[in-house]
């Protein structure tokens, strides 16, 4: 059983690397709050994505629905993760679905927090070959 475990930690952290590496391009947003509404980014030339999570607030006892609309991309992955600032949540990527050219959805959750307010972002991973977009929505929760 430890071993087990110990290969379920030992994979998290491999994973963990492994984007962090493939990463092509970062791009931080600053201007849109993912948390009250659509944001869309721009990327580079004629490319650009639009993110929203719902439900409005980004609660932490729902399950949230995440939805990734893709403008002059030949995308072959995309997935979204969160990662809490105050304290180190590093969640496992949530893989979106295509479910027509373009548009890619799925599921997600946040963790409970102790903390009254807690700092996140939310970061959608874009693969497009051997490009990786990786672009971080800053949001806040706070403890209802």
């Amino acid at each position: 059983m430890a071993v087990l475990v110990g290969l379920f930690i030992f994979s998290g952290y491999l994973y963990q690397w492994k984007s962090k590496q493939s990463v092509t391009h970062n791009i931080q947003v600053s201007k849109c709050q993912i948390s009250e509404s659509i944001c869309i980014v721009s990327l580079d030339n004629d490319k650009s994505i639009e993110f929203d999570i719902t439900p409005r607030g980004i609660p932490t006892t729902q399950a949230l629905a995440l939805s990734v609309l893709t403008h002059g991309l030949n995308v072959d992955e995309a997935s979204v993760s969160f990662e809490g600032i105050e304290i180190d949540h590093h969640l496992p990527p949530y893989t979106l679905n295509k479910v027509e050219t373009g548009k890619y959805v799925g599921k997600g959750f946040i963790s409970l927090c102790v903390l009254d307010t807690m700092h996140w972002l939310a970061h959608v991973s874009i693969q497009e070959g051997d490009v990786v977009w990786r672009i971080s929505f800053p949001f806040v929760t706070h403890k209802r």
